[in-house]
């Protein structure tokens, strides 16, 4: 669907996808430890039951440090919208990162910690959420409008929102393929029906996005 994923393919072990480490490298010169930070970290959050951020916020933090906020942000709307569209509630400040390369690059790591959280017998909740979240469902043109509002109250340049529409409403058409694709990659088939309504919910809406 076009996220950041690790090159190599995960591997399936003790009914788990381990994904392989994406923080070092071996080369001609031995091991290479890349940094890697935490969105809270980022965005100043020392004690995460205390204090709680939004996607506003988080991008604010993204475009402080990414050498290319424009393809961050991009990344980072097409990673929540998986994670509506899959059932991936938990999506709290430690289960995204950046990730700072040798040739100074900063940007989002690839994507880890994914996964149906729904089903989790904890009952885990969204922890991070768009101003117009309401229940898990967005009118996405004013999180957009929110968004350009947000960026402004800090006095900085809010990302290119023609673009991000342009990207959603992508997103939109291809999520029509995504149950299959599920089925094709061996997804039982409880969970593919469990995500079908929420994933038509989703075309609706990123398919007729207007910029703010």
């Amino acid at each position: 669907m076009g996220v950041r994923v690790t090159p190599d393919l995960p591997q399936f072990m003790d009914g788990a996808l381990l994904i392989p480490r994406f923080d070092r490298r071996v080369g001609s010169t031995g091991e290479i430890r890349l940094g890697v930070e935490s969105v809270y970290s980022i965005s100043g959050v020392v004690d995460s039951t205390r204090e709680s951020l939004a996607h506003h916020q988080v991008l604010i933090e993204l475009q402080k440090c990414c050498t290319n906020f424009s393809e961050e942000a991009l990344e980072y709307f097409r990673r929540d919208i998986l994670n509506l569209a899959l059932g991936n509630r938990d999506n709290h400040g430690r289960n995204t990162a950046i990730l700072k390369d040798t040739d100074g690059s900063i940007r989002l790591a690839p994507v880890f910690d994914f996964g149906p959280s729904y089903l989790d017998a904890r009952a885990i909740v969204r922890v991070i959420h768009w101003d117009a979240e309401r229940g898990g469902s967005m009118d996405w043109g004013e999180v957009l409008a929110n968004l350009e509002t947000r960026f402004a109250d800090v006095d900085r340049e809010p990302p290119n929102l023609v673009q991000i529409t342009e990207e959603l409403r992508r997103l939109g058409n291809e999520l029509t393929a995504l149950p299959q694709i599920m089925c094709d990659c061996g997804v039982d088939e409880s969970i593919i029906e469990a995500r079908r309504d929420d994933i038509d919910k989703l075309v609706r809406t990123l398919s007729t996005v207007a910029a703010p």
